[in-house]
């Protein structure tokens, strides 16, 4: 049975000034539910459950225009909503006024939508649906471990409004492809002054563990500090990040907005222990150190995802996972495996446009062979058969320790160092992991850490504990019975 809020729309217009040739949206739709019979004037809402305006009405500037909104509805929802709506689907299939008829349409839907849903113990918020291994397994990390405390998760779509920073992601994206493949309930894109709605959807709001409180990210808005949120539902951060240490970056106005958003959150956690003092110091409210989604889940969950990858690596080797790759870092790994003995590379591209350059840096080692599909449980089957790893990215290093493979780590400064420090000295490696991007061969070759055999038990005792310990702060988080503030501490005052 599809979620109710799966729907399709196809907006069409032809004639003079056609604004979107046809838009699809919705998965596991279920059309043709039967002939709902709703009559509104000249509009029909048909057993197809199609909107249309007659051909003989005109546009805005008098062309001739034919639009119509098609809603292939849900067998679960209910036909005295459909019915209420459509006065309002009428009026913005008729009116066409542009560039705000597909917006207006698309809230209208989301209305629809919302009228009808099933309700949730909690909702996400965060980066989920980005091309990015780190950003969807983080994801998936979290909503798993709610889902193992019994509680239903909804996953809420990138808002739209707020700035071209924001943007309609495509459906047909290895993000979207991974969430369908799980199950994931989630939203369509809205309108960031739909949001308040989803009060009446989730008891409990979510943000996830992604720098999204981080002041220099344009993607960075007002619905990541849940201002839509209403007094009878609960907020709650999960290893929300604000960036890299410091404070000089935080804008009085900033501050001020926010300060009083995080001051209503029932709990708040980070995972870098230098943002609980920011927590404190810059926003006036108390923070928790927690772990990183990812180490919520046992790696025998990670094992069993990466048996349904759709590739197999054979033999031994070494597998190289950058998200910014150079030509120095391909020297890296290439000393690497020279060192080891590997005479095999498989090397995992960059989801994110990362593919072509990857395969021109690698392209004349006989011993690299590129990974052949972009998809996170290819990713987790590359590691989980390799017998080495070098990367330079902050989660392809902390599935180095899940999987437990001896590893090299560039610590990527482009994307921020300090957590590739704090992780690691949580892991118990300090700097021993450490490789970079400017080390020669002879420098590789001579570097003990440069090694098969790494001792693994103070990773594992962290993660086995820091998994206990975050799980119960997560449990307590998100009983709705216990009540909480994040508000304390002692708020600098910033000029």
């Amino acid at each position: 049975m599809a979620e109710p809020f799966d729907f399709l729309v196809r907006l069409r217009s032809s004639g003079a000034g056609t604004f979107v040739p046809d838009a699809e949206r919705g998965a596991g739709i279920a059309p043709g539910v039967g002939a709902l019979g709703v009559m509104s004037g000249d509009v029909a809402f048909d057993g197809n459950a199609t909107v249309r305006v007659p051909e003989t009405d005109s546009g805005p500037r008098g062309s001739q225009e034919t639009t119509s909104l098609t809603i292939t509805p849900n067998p679960e929802w209910h036909t005295d909503a459909m019915a209420a709506l459509l006065p309002r689907i009428v009026a913005v299939v008729r009116r066409r006024e542009r560039p705000r008829f597909l917006m207006r349409a698309l809230r209208t839907v989301t209305a629809l939508k919302m009228s009808t849903w099933k309700t949730y113990d909690v909702a996400v918020l965060g980066w989920w649906y980005g091309k990015n291994y780190g950003s969807i397994l983080t994801y998936y990390g979290l909503t798993r471990a709610v889902e193992r405390l019994g509680r239903s998760v909804l996953m809420v779509h990138e808002t739209l409004g707020y700035s071209g920073y924001r943007v309609a992601w495509p459906d047909d994206i290895l993000s979207m492809e991974f969430a369908r493949r799980v199950g994931y309930a989630h939203t369509e894109q809205m309108h960031y002054s739909e949001l308040p709605r989803l009060n009446d959807v989730a008891r409990t709001f979510v943000v996830g563990s992604d720098q999204l409180w981080n002041p220099l990210i344009g993607r960075v808005h007002d619905d990541l500090f849940l201002d839509f949120v209403g007094p009878r539902n609960d907020r709650v951060a999960y290893g929300t990040s604000f960036g890299n240490r410091g404070t000089d970056m935080f804008e009085p106005s900033f501050v001020a907005k926010h300060a009083a958003n995080l001051q209503r959150f029932k709990a708040i956690s980070v995972r870098e222990e230098y943002a609980i003092d920011t927590a404190r110091d810059v926003f006036g409210v108390k923070a928790s150190l927690v772990v990183d989604p990812v180490f919520l889940l046992p790696t025998e969950h990670y094992r069993d995802l990466a048996s349904k990858g759709m590739v197999t690596p054979e033999g031994e080797y070494m597998a190289v996972f950058f998200l910014d790759p150079t030509r120095e870092k391909t020297a890296v790994a290439q000393a690497v495996a020279d060192k080891l003995g590997f005479e095999k590379i498989l090397v995992i591209p960059n989801p994110e446009e990362g593919r072509e350059l990857t395969a021109s840096l690698f392209a004349d080692d006989p011993r690299a062979e590129i990974m052949a599909k972009d998809a996170p449980e290819n990713f987790l089957r590359g590691y989980r058969d390799s017998s080495y790893v070098v990367t330079d990215s902050f989660h392809g290093s902390a599935f180095a320790a899940i999987f437990e493979k001896p590893f090299s780590s560039l610590y990527n400064v482009k994307r921020g160092a300090d957590r590739f420090t704090h992780l690691m000295t949580s892991l118990g490696f300090g700097d021993s992991r450490r490789v970079f991007e400017t080390d020669s061969a002879e420098k590789i070759a001579e570097n003990a850490n440069v090694t098969r055999e790494v001792d693994f038990a103070k990773a594992r005792e962290y993660i086995e504990t820091g998994r206990a310990s975050s799980m119960a702060w997560l449990k307590a988080a998100l009983d709705p019975v216990k009540r909480g503030s994040a508000r304390g501490g002692r708020r600098q005052t910033r000029g």
